[in-house]
């Protein structure tokens, strides 16, 4: 398999929906700081290997398995456990949050930004 290949399944994992069910099911939040860890990760080897797409399409995927994953396993814990987001909302938040975080660090990176 290719770099690319292989960097795009890595993305596609549902990472926020990992951390929400461990959230939701034990109480603890230190899933989302692996959840972090793992991107800043793999936002390094797209970074070093100039994978943009992979990552955009895998976070992407990422969302729409975290959302099919939301639809089945949500209960009614999950309607209130959230707030101030509901169970639908968190995945779409977390993963805009992820994004805009790797894009601001590409153009940082590639000296896009403006540095003084």
């Amino acid at each position: 398999m290719s770099k690319k290949t292989l960097l795009f399944l890595a993305y596609a994992i549902p990472y926020p929906f990992i951390a929400m069910w461990e959230d939701a099911t034990f109480g603890s939040a230190w899933c989302y700081g692996v959840f972090t860890l793992v991107l800043i990760l793999l936002w390094r080897i797209s970074a070093k290997y100039n994978l943009k797409k992979a990552m955009l399409t895998g976070n992407a995927a990422s969302l729409l398995l975290s959302l099919l994953c939301v639809i089945i396993v949500q209960n009614e814990k999950w309607l209130w456990y959230f707030k101030p987001f509901s169970a639908m909302q968190l995945p779409f938040f977390l993963m805009a949050f992820v994004i805009l975080l790797e894009l601001f660090a590409l153009r940082v990176r590639k000296g896009g930004a403006d540095t003084y």
